[in-house]
């Protein structure tokens, strides 16, 4: 039984996006876990945030378990989060992997994009054209197709 949502308090940015202050990590879950958790949290328990990224190496499962709740749940009431790794903050790599992301997760947008760490393995990288590649993204919610 799907239960209702939960009457989360949320944070609310200075562009009035809200996110609830609580939501479902999981950084070492592996597929099978990541699955039965994001299935539990979203219709059992009534959660509408997961917290994901490239490096816990888990939007694919996440992805099987968003498909699933989807079917009980309207994609407007999740809010999903997933960042992308330190290899990839040059501008042109920002769009990129947030594509894979999507296509990982099986959506059609990711309500919050973000850097997971803000120093670049392979160079230091210029933050500044960065923040904008980013920007570009999250306000044009990147389409899958």
């Amino acid at each position: 039984m799907v239960s209702q949502k939960i009457d989360m308090p949320c944070f609310n940015s200075v562009n009035n996006f809200k996110y609830p202050l609580v939501g479902l990590g999981t950084c070492k879950a592996n597929d099978d876990e990541v699955i039965a958790a994001v299935k539990s949290a979203i219709l059992d328990h009534g959660y509408r945030a997961v917290d994901t990224a490239q490096k816990y190496g888990n939007e694919e499962a996440i992805g099987v378990a968003l498909e699933e709740c989807l079917k009980q749940v309207p994609r407007e009431e999740l809010y999903i989060t997933t960042k992308f790794w330190n290899n990839h903050h040059h501008p042109t790599e920002v769009r990129t992997q947030c594509l894979e992301s999507l296509r990982r997760l099986k959506l059609e947008y990711i309500d919050v994009y973000m850097v997971h760490w803000p120093m670049a393995i392979a160079q230091e990288r210029d933050r500044i054209k960065l923040w904008k590649g980013e920007e570009k993204i999250k306000f044009a919610k990147v389409p899958l197709r």
